[in-house]
């Protein structure tokens, strides 16, 4: 999966560089920390550094910055993440006998074009113009869209849709109201097992996904949920169709602030399959609530 930085979301539209490092801090750094932990490179071009942050500076004028102690450890980051190579500029993907419609600029080829023949990820700096997760170019009079990353909520849930991470990394590193966990035992994340094991394709992924953070916002507000049935006062599962008719179970426990997923299966009977409960009061009773 290639990531292609979006040169047009830096226009001058911040009123100052700590309204900048603000973003920064809530939105960018996050999902390049989730970059670098994946080990995926932003691809640049050429003119990314002269791009305007506010009206008089540009975005080299920043990574200069060193009066403020925050901008220091702000700048070691970006610069980590962001400085030198590689440039798509230097290989360019964008078809020369291709006709491409972009609202956002004339010039051919752009990071749009790009991410568009990488079949990439745009990641965006906070910009009027570039609020939506989804963006749209036009290519040879074909409709395309581009997946747009505004932070690390998104970034990952682009990177989740793409097969680039599975259930336990998304749900883990999503900033949501509740911590969520994937237990681990002898070793083993059976909960993640029972993403991989039971033959759910790409859709199912992304239904199920949807159908637990529904489920989150009922846990947090202690309500019933047509996602959730509750076992004992310590034990529930989560439970949604999938394809083919079938149903999915993660069994679950909950406390304070934190949802941690134990194992899971396909229902094939009405009654919970023994070993699968019996599987699930293991991983409770061995779980240490920190």
């Amino acid at each position: 999966m290639e990531v292609v930085l979006n040169d047009y979301s830096l226009s001058g539209q911040f009123d100052s560089v700590s309204d900048f490092t603000e973003s920064l801090t809530s939105d960018i750094l996050p999902t390049l920390n989730t970059l670098v932990t994946l080990k995926l490179e932003v691809l640049k071009s050429h003119t990314t550094y002269s791009r305007k942050v506010t009206r008089n500076e540009t975005l080299y004028d920043v990574l200069k910055l060193s009066r403020v102690p925050e901008i220091t450890a702000l700048k070691s980051k970006l610069v980590q993440s962001l400085s030198g190579e590689p440039y798509w500029n230097e290989n360019a993907k964008t078809l020369s006998d291709a006709e491409y419609i972009c609202p956002y600029t004339k010039q051919i080829p752009n990071c749009f074009t790009e991410t568009v023949e990488r079949n990439g990820i745009l990641i965006s700096f906070f910009h009027e113009s570039f609020l939506e997760e989804f963006l749209h170019i036009s290519k040879n009079n074909v409709n395309l869209i581009i997946m747009n990353s505004i932070n690390n909520n998104s970034m990952l849930g682009h990177l989740y849709g793409s097969n680039v991470i599975n259930q336990a990394f998304f749900f883990t590193n999503i900033k949501i109201e509740i911590q969520v966990e994937f237990c681990k035992f002898d070793n083993r994340e059976y909960a993640q097992e029972a993403f991989l094991n039971n033959n759910l394709n790409n859709d199912d992924f992304i239904n199920v996904k949807n159908d637990i953070l529904q489920m989150i916002e009922y846990v947090i507000d202690n309500k019933p949920s047509r996602f959730s049935e509750k076992l004992s006062d310590s034990l529930a599962v989560f439970r949604t169709s999938v394809s083919d008719g079938r149903e999915f179970r993660l069994f679950y426990i909950h406390k304070d602030r934190k949802i941690v997923f134990l194992n899971g299966y396909i229902k094939k009977t009405e009654k919970i399959p023994e070993q699968e409960k019996k599987l699930a009061t293991k991983l409770k009773n061995a779980y240490r609530w920190i």
